[in-house]
């Protein structure tokens, strides 16, 4: 995944602003690429494999690319990771073929005697802030921030977002 800066930094952002994106198969192959790229990309940030921020962007991102694989799937199309790393936040964003089926924004927890149904659950506990979008194109984008440092002093702390189970 190639990394070069092309978001613009937000105001207050000290320090570049760098993206990386990439297509995957929407097979269970792709989505464990996804993850393996997206740590990979994270050590090549200067995000350690061991750092927090980096095992919340790796389950964040087998569970979003799992997601896409098994609800986003549509015949010959692909999904689509990107990586947006700034001096204080890390997000992941997963884009699938399927924005009719859209994720749900406060998940209930599952029977306890079913297999699934957890991954929205783990986002939800490990990303910062989560949410989804529809594209310009036919497509939906799910999408996730993992804080990589401590609000400043005076600056209040980040509200969980609306896709979040802590709010």
């Amino acid at each position: 995944m190639p990394a070069h800066p092309v978001v613009p930094a937000p105001p207050d952002a000290a320090g570049p602003v760098l993206e990386s994106a990439v297509r995957l198969s929407s097979t269970r192959r792709g989505a464990r690429l996804a993850r393996y790229l997206a740590v990979q990309q994270l050590e090549r940030w200067g995000v350690p494999y061991t750092a927090p921020a980096s095992v919340s962007v790796a389950a964040i991102t087998a569970e979003l690319a799992a997601n896409a694989v098994t609800h986003g799937r549509m015949h010959d199309r692909d999904f689509r990771l990107r990586l947006v790393r700034t001096p204080r936040t890390v997000r992941v964003e997963v884009t699938d073929s399927r924005p009719d089926r859209l994720p749900l924004i406060a998940p209930q927890p599952p029977d306890p005697e079913t297999t699934s149904g957890r991954g929205l659950l783990l986002v939800a506990a490990l990303a910062d802030r989560w949410s989804w979008h529809h594209g310009p194109a036919w497509d939906k984008t799910v999408w996730a921030e993992v804080d990589t440092a401590p609000p400043r002093p005076g600056e209040p702390e980040a509200s969980r977002s609306e896709g979040s189970l802590h709010s």
